[in-house]
């Protein structure tokens, strides 16, 4: 007998965790992401999303089930979600979407978007984690979307999901190279 056959059912990880579930793919996190980022920059404001890089201590690649891992790291979420940093939509927190271990950031303060970052790197080091400073990247979309004024590493396109989100004053992507 498998052990999702078993014990699925105990098996949760959140809403926002968009990898290892059935009838989920990567377009489901873009259009999050696509939503949220148009749902505020609308409404004038400046969207920051962050890419976190994982490099993995105690957890190795293909170690463990990917179900399991979605659950194993279930945690980072939860503490973003209650930390009352990122994004909100009413009451419906969207302030990060993750995809097997790709976790982006969504912010409308710089300043928070750091500290969402830096809960994230202090719960990555509970988990025997740790995120790839120099392969994680920022991005500031909206009607003035430059800035100098963070320690995070800002960039023009940001990869995520192997798309390319570009810095600019609306949501926009670029496919990855391989398309025509």
């Amino acid at each position: 007998m498998c052990i999702l056959d078993r014990y699925g059912e105990y098996l949760w990880s959140s809403d926002l965790q968009f990898g290892f579930k059935k009838g989920i793919g990567c377009n489901h996190a873009l259009y999050m992401i696509r939503s949220v980022v148009e749902y505020f920059t609308a409404a004038g404001s400046v969207i920051n999303l962050c890419a976190l890089s994982t490099i993995y201590s105690g957890v190795r690649r293909g170690v463990i089930l990917p179900v399991l891992f979605a659950v194993y790291v279930n945690s980072l979420i939860e503490m973003l979600r209650h930390s009352g940093y990122g994004c909100y939509v009413d009451n419906l927190f969207v302030g990060c979407v993750m995809y097997a271990d790709d976790l982006l950031l969504v912010s409308a303060s710089i300043h928070k978007l750091q500290l969402m970052v830096d809960t994230c790197c202090s719960e990555a080091i509970k988990l025997d984690m740790k995120f790839n400073a120099s392969k994680s990247q920022a991005i500031r979309i909206g009607k003035s979307h430059r800035t100098d004024i963070c320690h995070i590493c800002l960039v023009d396109e940001l990869k995520y999901l192997g798309w390319y989100v570009v810095s600019a004053k609306c949501f926009k992507v670029s496919p990855p190279p391989f398309w025509f």
